[in-house]
């Protein structure tokens, strides 16, 4: 008989501390409801959080399906010389001006997440496409950003630059590649480029790979054979280049004067 109390009150407190455990769940983070859903998913679906550099790829990515096969452009072996103007005449037809707020949307929509720093953008190879001297354009030397652009954006960097010499074969001018002098830019990138750049925006189109800046007083020749051109003629071509890609909706143009280039968004 006297067991029975005793017997009782383990009973009790057995309860009372099942009880106490419930309590301290439900008033935790155990009542968030990402939590509850979290532990309703199959074992397998249950993944630790994506990291940012691991959401720079496709995932956070969007690409027509046409987009992704990308194909670079033929390698070009030969011998070049780049020309330089320290001023050209534009006609003002070619002054496009779609303004930053806009090529952003653009970029946000089709471009990556931005990445941190170069390494991350070393990584991001199965979602970019590295960017490199060909036949249709050359590279700059560039301290502030590095050659990788989205699959669309390097497809139209591609176009414009066979189209550009189309435009002067059609014309019997020799042969020239265009200038790239800006790609993707990491977070880095822009936080040394404020430093010298009081005009650079920390909220760069180049950060999202869909922007590349091409320059309307540099023009690179590969070739002799056909009449000389002077830069002056070449940037207007270029400009009707770009004129009939950003009315097909291809793309959005920002004609810079403080850096002398095009600075375009490709939006696909």
């Amino acid at each position: 008989m006297k067991q029975k109390p005793e017997h009782h009150r383990q009973q009790l407190a057995r309860q009372g501390i099942v009880v106490l455990l419930l309590a301290l769940l439900l008033t935790g983070c155990g009542t968030s409801k990402e939590l509850r859903r979290y532990a309703m998913m199959p074992a397998l679906e249950k993944r630790p959080t994506t990291s940012k550099a691991s959401t720079s790829g496709n995932a956070r990515t969007r690409y027509s399906s046409s987009d992704m096969n990308y194909n670079p452009p033929p390698p070009f072996y030969g011998t070049s010389t780049t020309f330089a103007a320290s001023r050209v005449y534009i006609d003002p037809q070619y002054h496009f001006g779609d303004i930053n707020s806009t090529q952003l949307s653009a970029a946000r929509k089709y471009g990556i997440t931005p990445l941190a720093n170069r390494q991350e953008a070393a990584e991001s190879v199965g979602s970019l496409c590295r960017v490199g001297d060909n036949a249709y354009y050359t590279l700059a030397p560039m301290s502030h950003s590095v050659p990788y652009l989205t699959p669309g954006a390097a497809s139209l960097l591609s176009l414009i630059g066979q189209r550009f010499q189309q435009e002067l074969a059609k014309s019997g001018y020799r042969k020239h590649r265009i200038v790239v002098t800006s790609l993707l830019r990491t977070e880095a990138d822009v936080q040394r480029l404020q430093r010298t750049n009081s005009n650079a925006t920390s909220n760069s189109c180049h950060m999202y790979a869909t922007t590349f800046d091409l320059s309307y007083v540099r023009f690179n020749r590969i070739d002799t054979s056909g009449s000389s051109v002077d830069n002056n003629t070449m940037a207007n071509i270029l400009g009707r280049v770009l004129n009939e890609l950003r009315d097909s909706g291809l793309c959005y143009v920002k004609y810079e004067t403080q850096q002398r280039c095009y600075h375009i968004t490709s939006r696909r």
